[in-house]
């Protein structure tokens, strides 16, 4: 086991999953140093939620902020040459008029807030 540094400006505990491998990409970019990333299992983590993850990056919310991070998120990885976009696709069994309903409304939803989706 590595030897710690008694001080940090920036201690990331969870450093191995997306969200703390996000924040210590984010804060180098911004020129943040010192930093140190703390993990309890292997980098990348093979325990954590991120493993878990889908990996749709869905246009369609009710939640704006879901659909800016997820735009965010489909040209950060373009960018780096890591994403590839094949299409995706939700559906709804015949009769099942809820879950038309609701496709219909979150189609809606990402069209307000900026995407191009369509039914």
């Amino acid at each position: 086991m590595a030897q710690l540094p008694k001080r940090a400006k920036v201690v990331i505990i969870g450093q191995g999953g997306i969200v703390g491998s996000s924040v210590a990409h984010h804060l180098i970019e911004q020129g943040w140093d010192d930093l140190v990333g703390l993990e309890k299992s292997a980098i990348p983590t093979d325990i954590g939620s991120t493993s878990h993850a889908s990996d749709f990056c869905f246009t369609t919310s009710h939640d704006k902020l879901n659909i800016y991070t997820t735009k965010y998120s489909q040209a950060f990885y373009q960018q780096r040459g890591n994403y590839v976009k094949c299409g995706g696709m939700e559906v709804a069994r015949v009769d099942d008029d809820e879950r038309m309903d609701e496709l219909r409304r979150k189609v809606g939803s990402g069209k307000a807030f900026g995407t191009n989706v369509s039914m």
